[in-house]
């Protein structure tokens, strides 16, 4: 292989393990607001010892997680900006910045969030190797969006969704036996038409 070859192989891994590497952040945060359990552990790769928090890995998801959860109601985590830096061909290092959403014990909470995350390719896909959780701020918002009444969607906007209950491993971890509510209300078929 010529060496024009090899770079330009070596360039298509670096754009594909990027792509990668971000879909570790919005696995993440799916696994995180749909309370999958078993997807998280496979977003990790294998460790021996409990990182010291604010960093976690393997072990404090399995350990912390459902504790937390118990407390928390629906979150939701928007990942934004993500910047990563290879170290080499199967190492690398990012920072990913998120807004959550948080319901709390009932109190609706805003946090912008800073991941610090150390990845690694093991057995051909990207891993976490540990995430460290950075907090630029957290608030209060006087908004209690769980609070509301059923969304008549899409005669209206406003009002509760279907989601989180409709993810079937947010049942399964709030052992929510069978299927989803539907918190969408029926809207008035005739009001559409006429």
């Amino acid at each position: 292989m010529t060496s024009s070859g090899f770079d330009t192989a070596r360039r298509g891994d670096r754009a594909l393990s990027m792509l990668e590497i971000q879909q570790l952040a919005h696995r993440f945060a799916r696994a995180h607001d749909s309370r999958d359990l078993d997807e998280m552990p496979r977003l990790f790769v294998a460790a021996e010892e409990p990182l010291r928090f604010p960093s976690f890995n393997a072990i404090n998801v399995l350990a912390v997680l459902p504790e937390y959860f118990n407390v928390a109601g629906p979150t939701v985590l928007f990942v934004a900006n993500h910047v990563i830096d290879f170290i080499d061909d199967d190492n690398a290092s990012g920072d990913v910045y998120c807004l959550a959403k948080l319901d709390i014990d009932g109190t609706w909470v805003e946090q912008a969030i800073l991941y610090r995350d150390v990845y690694r390719r093991d057995e051909g896909s990207w891993r976490f190797v540990s995430r460290c959780h950075l907090l630029w701020y957290g608030i209060e918002l006087p908004e209690r969006p769980f609070a509301q009444p059923k969304t008549q969607w899409p005669v209206e906007a406003t009002g509760r969704g279907s989601l989180p209950e409709d993810f079937a491993s947010w049942r399964a971890f709030y052992r929510i036996a069978g299927p989803p509510t539907g918190y969408y209300g029926q809207p008035d078929i005739a009001s559409i038409e006429g």
